[in-house]
């Protein structure tokens, strides 16, 4: 049976540890990353189911890799401090946003609910 993969990006090694924990007990493979580069790696090279992505990296904020999972149809939340509307400032429109501090099993189900059956997309190179 296939195991829904979880691309997890949080640049603090803590939450991103508590993230995969729960992710893991919840049924999914986890993948994580710590910027929005290696994030983009990852997405070129792996198939991912969806994402958990915290806003604000050490190299910028994570629009592009949003950007990149809206295109490939593949569910995603935004987790936060910042507000929608600073969030929206970066080109990126009405994102699926959960505030910090982040319940990761909520965010989970909601983005089951909202990819009905995961669509898993094969790496995203091309």
């Amino acid at each position: 049976m296939h195991k829904p993969t979880l691309l997890i990006v949080e640049d603090d090694a803590w939450l991103a540890m508590d993230a995969a924990t729960q992710a893991e007990t919840a049924g999914y493979a986890v993948i994580l990353a710590q910027s929005v580069a290696e994030a983009q790696r990852i997405l070129l090279l792996e198939d991912v189911d969806g994402a958990i992505l915290d806003f604000n990296l050490p190299d910028g904020v994570v629009t592009p890799v949003a950007h990149a999972l809206r295109a490939a149809g593949l569910p995603f939340f935004l987790v936060s401090g910042a507000s929608l509307e600073a969030i929206e400032q970066t080109g990126l429109d009405n994102p699926p946003l959960l505030n910090k501090p982040v319940d990761y099993l909520k965010a989970m189900a909601l983005l089951m609910r909202d990819s009905e059956a995961p669509a898993r997309q094969s790496r995203m190179a091309g």
